[in-house]
């Protein structure tokens, strides 16, 4: 049978009903209180203590090169579409020069379009959830690797 969950602050008539709903679906609703849910935000903290690590690596390593900081690097990699010209080429020119941010943007772009699949069963969005979940712990990104076991608790 298909779980579902249901983000939701409170429990009541609506949620009943969507669970009737998902019943005669054959699938099963279960509640997740918000307050419990914490993917975004965790998300956010480890992309930023990721950004600032690698920040502190090419301030060691690549004298000369433009840095910004680690918050508007997480800024950057959040929503590089959304980034003006400018911003959005300082972003590849330090990917170009580090392997890491290079691995974050991507992996950041991968989950982000996760998320979005809305044709995809469960079970696939599942498995592919789950192998994001190993590459992030492959990636040899300590901040990564640990919100892809955080990650794993809500799976």
């Amino acid at each position: 049978m298909t779980r579902i969950a249901i983000m939701t602050d409170e429990t009541g008539w609506h949620t009943r009903q969507l669970q009737a709903a998902l019943r005669v679906r054959g699938a099963v609703g279960r509640c997740v209180d918000l307050a419990d849910c914490h993917v975004a935000t965790t998300y956010a903290r480890a992309l930023k203590a990721a950004c600032r690590l690698e920040i502190e690596t090419l301030r060691q390593k690549a004298r000369g090169l433009e840095l910004p900081s680690a918050g508007r690097l997480k800024r950057w990699i959040t929503d590089p579409d959304a980034l003006p010209e400018g911003e959005r080429h300082r972003l590849a020119h330090l990917a170009e020069h580090s392997k890491t941010i290079a691995k974050i943007v991507a992996m950041r772009a991968e989950l982000t379009a996760l998320w979005s699949r809305s044709t995809e069963t469960s079970e696939q969005l599942l498995a592919r959830l789950q192998d994001w979940c190993r590459r992030a712990e492959a990636s040899g990104i300590a901040p990564l690797a640990q919100f892809s076991l955080k990650l794993k608790r809500y799976a």
